[in-house]
């Protein structure tokens, strides 16, 4: 799993922002299925990351302006 965070694009506090529309996958029950709960460009900073072992890919935690923490793949985000 180690090895997985190595080679992670992104890292602890960096800033980021939504490279594209981040949609609710229904982790966020509070929110509707599929309610659009980032907008595109919104800025954050990430708070940790955990390796997705199904994908050999880390995911993000990013705490995004407003509060809301967020789990993102690579692929959604871009560096600020």
């Amino acid at each position: 799993m180690r090895a997985a965070l190595r080679n992670s694009k992104y890292t602890w506090g960096q800033r980021v922002k939504a490279g594209v529309p981040l949609f609710n996958d229904g982790s966020l029950p509070q929110c509707g299925s599929n309610a659009l709960v980032i907008q595109q460009g919104t800025t954050g900073e990430v708070v940790s990351m955990v390796p997705d072992t199904r994908e050999k890919t880390p995911v993000y935690a990013v705490a995004f302006q407003g509060g809301r923490v967020v789990g993102c793949l690579e692929n959604e985000l871009l560096p600020v």
